[in-house]
């Protein structure tokens, strides 16, 4: 599930609107509405983690779905490309 698709369905499942949910981050909620409609960039970095604990859920699946490396693994990109790297080749693939 894409990023934008993504948070759409939480943010439904949680009864939280439209209007309520881009100004807890403060994003305008027409961009908010295009970014949930994939018209839009996904959010970086903090936004992401915020919109997580707002909604209820994991950071790396929001991470994942935005097709963005967590902020801790972004600092760290040269180790976690060599650790996938070699869990790759340990798993065949």
């Amino acid at each position: 599930m894409f990023f934008g698709s993504l948070t759409h369905a939480r943010r439904n499942g949680t009864g939280i609107g439209l209007i309520d949910f881009s100004g807890r981050p403060d994003i305008a909620p027409v961009y908010w509405s295009r970014t949930e409609r994939a018209c839009g960039r996904a959010q970086h970095g903090m936004l992401i983690e915020e919109e997580a604990t707002i909604l209820g859920t994991s950071v790396e699946d929001l991470f994942i779905a935005a097709a963005h490396f967590p902020l801790d693994m972004l600092r760290d990109g040269a180790k976690v490309a060599r650790a996938y790297r070699r869990w790759r080749a340990v798993e065949g693939g």
